[in-house]
C-alpha cells in the first residue's frame, strides 16, 4: 500500500485546545473537534482557589445571615419587654429586683417576665445563672421596697 503525494502532505495534529487540524501543503484546511476519545478535564490552581473562595464566601454569608436573624429576634423580644415594663408597675419592680441581684442580665434577652393571677413572675429564664424561685423573688422585691 503506497501513499500519494497529497496524502503525504496532508496530516493531522492535535492543537492545544483539543481540536484536530488538517494541514495540507502548509495550510489549515479543516478544523474538527477530537472525537477519538475522552479528554481529561484539568483544573489549575487558580480555578480551585476561586472555587474555595466562593465556597467560603457562601458559608460566611450564611452564618452572618443566621446571626443577624437571631439578633433581630432578641431585639424584638427586648423591645416588647421594655414596652411591657413601661405599662405595668409590677413587671417594672420585678425587673428592677432581678437587675439588683444580676446586674449583667438584660430583660427580654436573658429572661422574660409576665403577669398572671399571682402577679408578676419569670416566664422564661434563658441564662446560665440559677433562676430565682418565687421566695427569692419575693425577698428581692422586699429588699427593693426597703431601699
Amino acid at each position: 500500500m503506497s501513499l500519494s503525494t497529497a496524502e503525504i502532505k496532508s496530516y493531522y495534529f492535535e492543537s492545544a485546545c483539543g481540536l484536530w487540524l488538517t494541514v495540507t501543503s502548509g495550510k489549515v484546511t479543516d478544523c474538527l473537534p477530537d472525537f477519538s476519545g475522552e479528554k481529561e478535564m484539568n483544573a489549575d490552581a487558580l480555578t480551585w482557589s476561586a472555587l474555595i473562595v466562593a465556597l467560603i464566601t457562601v458559608v460566611v454569608l450564611f452564618v452572618l445571615i443566621q446571626r443577624m436573624n437571631r439578633y433581630k429576634d432578641d431585639l424584638r423580644c427586648a423591645v416588647k419587654h421594655m414596652h411591657d415594663m413601661q405599662h405595668n408597675e409590677e413587671l417594672h419592680q420585678l425587673c428592677l429586683a432581678i437587675r439588683q441581684r444580676y446586674p449583667d442580665l438584660c430583660g427580654g434577652v436573658d429572661y422574660e417576665l409576665a403577669t398572671g393571677e399571682q402577679g408578676a413572675y419569670v416566664r422564661k429564664w434563658m441564662n446560665k445563672n440559677p433562676e430565682p424561685d418565687r421566695e427569692q423573688i419575693q425577698r428581692m422585691l422586699d429588699e427593693l421596697k426597703q431601699v
